[in-house]
């Protein structure tokens, strides 16, 4: 059997997604070199709170930004790693 996993407050979710969805924004804008930083951050916080809704959707978005800047190396292993949440 899996542990369960931990509440999170409703909030601290709902920002973080508001988060990925604006560095996401930024990263199809054109602007993945600022947005990589701010889901690496993202990324972190989400596997914190240990919640796969969360961090799946983070690393993804990260791997389209880091594929946007040219970075295809860490952008397969974190698209590899937002599958297998």
């Amino acid at each position: 059997a899996s542990a369960p996993r931990p509440t999170v407050d409703g909030a601290v979710v709902e920002a973080l997604r508001e988060r990925i969805g604006a560095a996401r924004a930024k990263a199809t804008a054109g602007k993945g070199k600022e947005a990589v930083p701010e889901l690496e951050k993202i990324v972190a916080e989400a596997e914190t709170l240990g919640d796969p809704s969360l961090t799946a959707p983070a690393l993804l978005a990260l791997a389209r930004a880091q594929a946007a800047t040219g970075a295809d190396e860490p952008a397969s292993a974190s698209a590899a790693k937002a599958v297998w949440q």
